[in-house]
């Protein structure tokens, strides 16, 4: 299915999407949920199952409070930005575009109450030259992944989690490979970062994480310039 504009799961009503055994769906922003009480509700399942958005990929909406909610299973693929037009990896969730500036792309929103429950990795900034940028803002706006989560890949990569949003994962990671540059800011009380293995921030990359705000994370080893270069800031009363 190719919709050359946008595609809307729930704009004002509920909707369902499901893309399985290896079906495609195209178009250059998807929105799931987005006027209040609209609920949208989307599944990608399985080897070969796709979903691309050229631009932008939307869970709710920060201004009239729909809420969306996405499942990534059993190695179903999800491209948002230019990963879309020019193939990501497989299996994984990839949040990147070649546009620096933003504009034509490359953002995955997930806003207050909508879930993205992703079986897979994830990565935010995939290749050299590309950038990614995520944003999970508002409470109970919840991100899971249950392999990691590399922001700045190879790529430059922004996570941004805000406004008591939460992303929870395996390990995470801030400017992986060499030449990846990856940030990461968790703001606000009851904002969360949770890591059940490791966190490390500039692996053979450069990476920068700001805690600030009453904002939180946790993770067993954390890891500061594996290789290269990281900064830690942890900011304010409460911030963990």
């Amino acid at each position: 299915w190719t919709n050359g504009g946008g595609l809307y799961i729930g704009p004002k009503g509920s909707g369902m999407l499901t893309v399985q055994n290896g079906g495609s769906v195209s178009d250059l922003t998807g929105w799931i949920g987005t006027s209040a009480g609209a609920i949208g509700t989307v599944t990608v399942t399985g080897s070969g199952s796709i979903w691309k958005n050229t631009r932008d990929l939307s869970l709710g909406r920060l201004s009239d409070s729909g809420i969306g909610h996405l499942t990534i299973t059993d190695h179903g693929t999800i491209y948002v930005g230019g990963a879309a037009r020019s193939g990501g990896l497989a299996s994984y969730l990839t949040v990147s575009d070649l546009d620096s500036s933003g504009l034509a792309g490359g953002h995955l929103y997930v806003y207050n109450g909508s879930t993205l429950t992703n079986s897979g990795e994830a990565v935010v900034g995939d290749d050299r030259g590309e950038f990614g940028w995520a944003i999970v803002d508002g409470a109970d706006a919840t991100w899971t992944n249950s392999g990691g989560l590399s922001v700045g890949l190879s790529g430059l990569g922004s996570l941004s989690i805000l406004n008591g949003g939460s992303v929870l994962g395996t390990y995470g990671s801030l400017g992986f490979n060499s030449g990846g540059i990856g940030t990461a800011t968790i703001d606000g009380n009851g904002s969360t970062w949770t890591n059940t293995e490791t966190l490390a921030v500039g692996v053979d990359g450069s990476g920068t994480l700001s805690i600030q705000g009453g904002g939180c994370i946790s993770n067993t080893d954390g890891y500061i310039a594996w290789a290269a270069t990281g900064t830690v800031a942890v900011t304010g009363d409460g911030s963990v």
